[in-house]
């Protein structure tokens, strides 16, 4: 038999679809914390502008999840959703290919950036045989702190993406394959959860970690990470 659809619509219908697509949304523990959280969570995609979800247009609100996967000690939550809208589930693979092409154009140009990682030359040979099928920009020395450059897209107080720049102060990988990092770039209440971008050590842009918490006073705040994977 074709798999079903797990969606509360279909569970409760006579005819369930067998054509559906899963989404993995990514965030902190502290911010849906257990399964009951999760049903009662709503997830807005391209809240890019505008004061609300409801009057920025080509917002997709996704409100059927599926479950969650927790790791309350690391502080990282994965919480997955079923959708019947196969062209969003499309636009989607499409954006996280993209996103994974262009961070290989990015350490091609800059290698000396993830000079450090182990696995970098056996990545690299990989993407220097994809040469041929796009032309990549020469490669160069990273800028002055390129390595420690950190990224944050949140939306803090609730309102449209934010992307806010600042560097990696530190961070603790005392955990065998887990590294948690801290940064003094800048956050605002409801940046919980927001994906952390590195490209310290890591092939490509690390998008592992989410945005955890600070620590310190109002005029030298350093937040945090959760911990995460570097691959």
């Amino acid at each position: 038999d074709s798999v079903r659809c797990p969606c509360k619509v279909c569970v409760n219908s006579p005819t369930k679809k067998t054509q559906f697509a899963r989404i993995d949304i990514r965030t902190a523990a502290h911010v849906v914390y257990d399964g009951h959280e999760g049903a009662r969570t709503t997830c807005h995609l391209f809240y890019d502008k505008g004061q609300s979800p409801e009057k920025c247009e080509g917002v997709v609100k996704l409100t059927d999840n599926e479950y969650v996967i927790i790791d309350a000690d690391n502080d990282s939550c994965s919480m997955i959703y079923t959708t019947h809208d196969l062209e969003l589930a499309e636009k989607l693979e499409k954006m996280t290919i993209l996103c994974r092409h262009l961070a290989d154009r990015l350490t091609h140009k800059y290698p000396s950036a993830i000079s450090g990682n182990p696995r970098f030359n056996s990545r690299n040979s990989d993407a220097n045989s994809e040469q041929s099928k796009d032309t990549l920009s020469p490669c160069q020395s990273a800028p002055d702190g390129w390595d420690k450059l950190t990224i944050i897209v949140s939306h803090p107080h609730g309102c449209s993406k934010q992307v806010s720049v600042g560097c990696c102060t530190g961070k603790d990988d005392k955990q065998a394959y887990l590294t948690k990092y801290i940064y003094n770039t800048p956050t605002c209440p409801g940046s919980s959860g927001s994906p952390v971008l590195l490209l310290e050590g890591v092939w490509g842009w690390s998008c592992d970690h989410a945005h955890s918490g600070g620590d310190g006073t109002e005029e030298k705040q350093l937040n945090f990470s959760s911990s995460g994977v570097i691959f």
